[in-house]
């Protein structure tokens, strides 16, 4: 069983209308586009390569657990995750965070079709979080308790 105070959002890389706004830009990390790519790039390129998880045909990198706060305080550690997706691209990805403000029943599903962000928008795959929501056994349900995703810096 899915532990109750999970939030789970979905991505690919296609655009669509509907953002939901940056809770916290301009407070845990930069708003500008430039500042914000510039120290992003500055946290990975501070990672010694040596240091840099390297996949083999019996390592491969399926997912990664980065913290979530301000980008001073978590910025230097994230960066190592990240740094070990260098090259690789994906279809489809899925971020999982926690609920900060109350308790929730089910896994909950964020029903906004993307997230804006300083660096671009960024859609979320309708499609799947549809597909969960519809879930027979009814883990997942979509924008709980007035969409706990407004004020969420857990995925920024």
């Amino acid at each position: 069983m899915l532990p109750a105070a999970l939030a789970v959002l979905i991505f690919t890389c296609a655009c669509s209308a509907q953002m939901r706004q940056p809770a916290v830009s301009g407070k845990f990390y930069p708003d500008n586009k430039d500042e914000l790519s510039a120290m992003i790039n500055g946290f990975l390129d501070a990672v010694p390569e040596e240091s840099v998880i390297k996949e083999d045909k019996d390592n491969e990198i399926t997912g990664i657990v980065v913290p979530h706060a301000g980008y001073v305080f978590s910025g230097k550690i994230a960066a190592y995750a990240f740094k070990s997706l260098k090259g690789k691209t994906f279809d489809i990805v899925v971020l999982i965070g926690q609920s900060h403000h109350f308790p929730l029943k089910k896994a909950c599903l964020c029903g906004d079709e993307g997230f804006s962000t300083p660096l671009g928008n960024v859609p979320s795959e309708m499609d799947i979080i549809n597909s969960l929501a519809a879930d027979p056994e009814g883990l997942f349900e979509i924008d709980c308790r007035d969409n706990p995703f407004l004020e969420a810096d857990r995925i920024e």
